[in-house]
């Protein structure tokens, strides 16, 4: 028989561990007196615990280092110059408040003003009983199917450049395809 050795080596293999954790000595000195331990036995706890939790290994060469630091209280931050609560919340929201009032400016000075322009519906202005009853082209309904009627109504909303009815056009080159085509043609010519 033959002996074969296999050796498995599994992708991302640990080479070594470097890591530093420091702890609120003041913290440390408090948990001390209140559980009746000595500081020097809750040092040695915690650094056990570090070391446990990252799973180091002495062999391979892993280095873990735990401080114990007086750290300063929140009101010595605030006084002292630090950073206060305050400006954490301002530098947090400060970019994304900064990018929504960018957002509503646009809305309303520039995407509000174009939408408003292009479906603004002219309302048409009141009008005398004389005019209603004279026989003004104004007064022909958009919806004739008189094709004489229809084109004297076009006539009339041309010379007085008011807004014309897509519909109308429309119903007109349908009714009128010739003339609405020689139209296009000089339209074609003389572009």
């Amino acid at each position: 028989g033959t002996i074969q050795e296999v050796e498995s080596i599994p992708a991302g293999e640990i080479r070594r561990i470097n890591a530093a954790v420091s702890f609120n000595q003041e913290a440390v000195a408090e948990l001390a007196t209140r559980s009746g331990k000595s500081e020097d036995e809750i040092r040695a706890s915690l650094q056990k615990l570090v070391e446990t939790s990252l799973g180091t290994d002495k062999t391979r060469g892993d280095v873990v280092a735990v401080e114990f630091l007086p750290f300063p209280e929140m009101e010595d931050l605030e006084e002292g110059g630090g950073l206060s609560t305050m400006t954490y919340i301002v530098e947090g929201y400060l970019p994304s408040a900064i990018a929504l009032l960018a957002v509503l400016l646009f809305f309303f000075m520039v995407a509000r003003p174009i939408v408003t322009t292009i479906t603004k519906i002219s309302v048409p202005r009141p009008k005398d009983e004389k005019e209603e009853d004279s026989e003004d082209p104004a007064n022909i309904p958009a919806d004739t199917t008189d094709p004489d009627l229809l084109m004297e109504r076009m006539r009339h909303l041309v010379d007085n450049f008011e807004a014309v009815d897509a519909r109308d056009l429309n119903r007109l080159t349908q009714m009128h395809e010739d003339p609405a085509a020689s139209v296009l043609r000089r339209w074609l010519k003389a572009s």
